[in-house]
This record gives structure tokens, C-alpha cells and sequence, in this order.
């Protein structure tokens, strides 16, 4: 007998001792021969187990958001220089703020969420937030953005 069914027997002993038979041991073996209680004990089984996992999914939500401000937070109140730097620089590489990662032909690097969708549902029109900014800074009397040039080697 493994040690799985010798866990299994006790807990099935113990269920039937706390139903209250006498013969505890050949009763909990005996009723889970029955098909029906068998069912039962396995679906209460796969419940939990479902139960369980989506408590655990729940508490390992994370957002852009939580981690750009976690970040922040350290920029400015950990305890070792290297450590305020790291935090920054992760920060640097989230917006796309270093100069070596700015592509020209991306006019929209360093946009927010809410900058797109507004440039998206007002036409082309660049965003309150943007205008006079040197990404998308408006050109010509609508305020769209043009297409970069194509490069030619």
C-alpha cells in the first residue's frame, strides 16, 4: 500500500468515525466502493481544488500601473543610491525615455494609454497633454501627427 492510499484510508476511517459508525476502518473503505459516494467525494475534491486556485490566481494581480508606481516609490525613498538608480532606470526603459531606445519613425513612444485613445478618437488630434511637446507637436492647422519620412540609405 502506498502512502497515498494509506492517507487516503485514514481520511476516509476519520470521515466515518465522525459519522459516527463503530467500525470506522471497514466502514469509510466500504462506502467508498459506492459509486455514487465515491462521485460525491470526488467532486467535493475538484471544488476546492478550483476554489483554491482561483483564490491564489486573485491575489497575483499586478498591473503597468502598480509596478511603474512601486517603482517611483523606490526612486525616491530607497535606502541605497544604487537602489533609487535601478528603480529609475527600469522606469527610463518603461516610457522608452533613453535616447539610444527613441525610434524616429516612432511618433508615439512615450505616450500614455489615455494620450492614444484620445489621439485615436478625436482624428488625429493630438492630445492637450502633447501639444507643444516634441513628440507630435502638431503640424499643420489640425494638429495630426504626419508620418516620419522613410530614411533612404
Amino acid at each position: 500500500m502506498t502512502l497515498s492510499e494509506q492517507q487516503f484510508l485514514a481520511s476516509t476511517t476519520k470521515a466515518a468515525r465522525s459519522a459516527g459508525f463503530m467500525q470506522s476502518k471497514q466502514a469509510g473503505y466500504t462506502l467508498m466502493l459506492r459509486l455514487h459516494v465515491r462521485t460525491a467525494v470526488e467532486a467535493q475534491q475538484a471544488a476546492m481544488i478550483q476554489e483554491c486556485s482561483r483564490k491564489r490566481g486573485k491575489g497575483i494581480t499586478i498591473t503597468r500601473n502598480d509596478i511603474i508606481n512601486r517603482l517611483d516609490q523606490l526612486s525616491q525613498k530607497a535606502k541605497s543610491e544604487s537602489a533609487r538608480i535601478a528603480a529609475l532606470a527600469q522606469l527610463v526603459n518603461i516610457f522608452g525615455l533613453s535616447a539610444k531606445s527613441i525610434n524616429e519613425t516612432d511618433l508615439f513612444a512615450g505616450w500614455t494609454n489615455e494620450e492614444l485613445d484620445y489621439y485615436r478618437t478625436h482624428d488625429g488630434q493630438i492630445p492637450p497633454t502633447r501639444k507643444g511637446s516634441e513628440v507630435g507637436n502638431g503640424h499643420g492647422d489640425s494638429g495630426a501627427v504626419q508620418p516620419a519620412a522613410a530614411k533612404t540609405d
